[in-house]
């Protein structure tokens, strides 16, 4: 999951492939974009990560030896600006 207000922390600079994005957890001094572009880089590198799990599950030496199941369970979604909302409550 991609805990807030600190998105920006959730990934490298490197991953970032969203702009613009946040640098700081001040989400009042920042627009509703750059709130939104930092949430969907946090998201594409948890995927990424998952993918990496993926790939080592799957590899021959643990398919060889083991039987793995992977279960993921994301945390739920929250407003980020839309009707003046942010996070868990208004604005």
């Amino acid at each position: 999951g991609t805990p807030r207000p600190t998105y920006y922390q959730r990934y490298p600079a490197a991953k970032g492939l969203f702009t613009p994005d946040l640098s700081r957890s001040e989400i009042e001094n920042c627009s509703t974009e750059q709130l939104v572009t930092t949430s969907h880089n946090t998201i594409a590198y948890n995927g990424y990560q998952i993918s990496q799990v993926i790939n080592r599950r799957d590899s021959p030496a643990l398919t060889q030896n083991y039987n793995t199941r992977l279960l993921y369970i994301s945390d739920h979604g929250e407003p980020l600006g839309q009707s003046g909302l942010y996070l868990h409550g208004p604005s």
